[in-house]
């Protein structure tokens, strides 16, 4: 007769297994610079993959996002496909046709108010480093309007195209985003299951921490005098998290106050309301999108959006009396202790 093994010796195999498979992972992390912002990768890999051959595949992943992104970069695709006159259909990399995808949904979405192609407002303004005393004529901006907008951009399979000559595209509100699901999906196919992975403050974590606790990540204050310190710690566990603000960029105009950040759909600076927007998401890259649209759009129009999404949650802290903040949070978006 074949005797069973007993729960107590099942259990210590199970905790042997439990203790070989933490000991079977190192902790490997690594701080750079890409896409014109800081980025850091905490992540337990597999014993067979050295330090050195873990900082190989994050900075050939990072340089293929940026050949393909960077606006800075005259040879980047972005920039070819910018600097083209053609209005023809022209050939796309994977990388290049998920983004664009990922921009026609967050335009569709938003009814106008995350646009990449907003650059030449943004120069018009003189929020492009470059300072602009007064309004620009009303004219102008008009033109500049008419002359822009994501629905001028037709895709299809594999190809773009723009129906103006002059159309340029600028993905960088969601491009680091992407840039952190990329190295998601990297460490992932390396057979990591835990790691906090950030560019630019844009964040997507794998499983959980080591010792099983939820990941957690901190909320920036959006007062500059309190700029050091965290308005909350959000706690993750297989999901993205972004923030976009206006970190009190803003200048005044006949006695109304604008932000820095132009709605698209009006060719105008919004009103100062939005502080910041916290967006949790699956997708970084949509995430991050998101984030950018809702400083724009009214509260009540992107709480509408968020609780039509299944997945996602956003916290938005809108300006209040004396330097205060309100704030206007989705159903399951939840702060925790306020320490990491």
């Amino acid at each position: 007769m074949i005797k069973r093994p007993s729960k107590f010796a099942v259990l210590l195999v199970l905790l042997l297994l439990s203790s070989w498979v933490i000991r079977s992972k190192r902790l490997f992390s690594f701080e750079g610079y890409t896409m014109g912002t800081s980025y850091s990768v905490q992540a337990f890999y597999p014993l067979w993959i050295t330090r050195d051959m873990a900082q190989a595949y994050i900075d050939e992943e990072l340089k293929k996002v940026n050949a393909s992104m960077s606006t800075y970069d005259p040879l980047s695709e972005i920039s070819l496909f910018n600097s083209s006159t053609d209005l023809a259909y022209r050939d796309i990399s994977k990388e290049f046709y998920f983004v664009i995808s990922i921009g026609k949904q967050l335009y569709d979405l938003s009814s106008g108010a995350w646009d990449g192609t907003v650059d030449p407002l943004i120069k018009l303004w003189g929020f492009d480093n470059k300072k602009r005393e007064g309004f620009p004529e009303h004219g102008e901006v008009t033109r500049i309007k008419n002359n822009i907008g994501f629905s001028n951009l037709s895709l299809r399979e594999g190809q773009l195209k723009k129906d103006r000559p002059s159309l340029g595209v600028n993905v960088s509100s969601i491009a680091k985003g992407y840039g952190v699901d990329q190295i998601r999906g990297l460490l992932f196919q390396l057979g990591v299951k835990q790691a906090f992975i950030e560019i630019g403050g844009e964040i997507r974590v794998i499983g959980a921490r080591s010792d099983g606790r939820l990941w957690r990540a901190g909320v920036q204050h959006p007062n500059v005098s309190e700029a050091l310190d965290l308005y909350g710690v959000v706690e993750l566990y297989d999901r993205a998290m972004a923030t976009s603000g206006d970190y009190r960029q803003f200048f005044e105009h006949e006695g109304i106050s604008y932000s820095h950040i132009i709605d698209p759909r009006t060719g105008y600076p919004v009103k100062k309301r939005v502080a910041s927007v916290t967006v949790l998401a699956e997708s970084c890259a949509f995430a991050d999108g998101l984030a950018t649209a809702f400083m724009v759009m009214k509260p009540a129009e992107s709480l509408a959006v968020v609780e039509s999404l299944d997945g996602v949650e956003m916290c938005l802290l809108l300006y209040d009396v004396e330097g205060a903040f309100k704030e206007i949070r989705s159903s399951g978006f939840v702060f925790g202790k306020s320490h990491i």
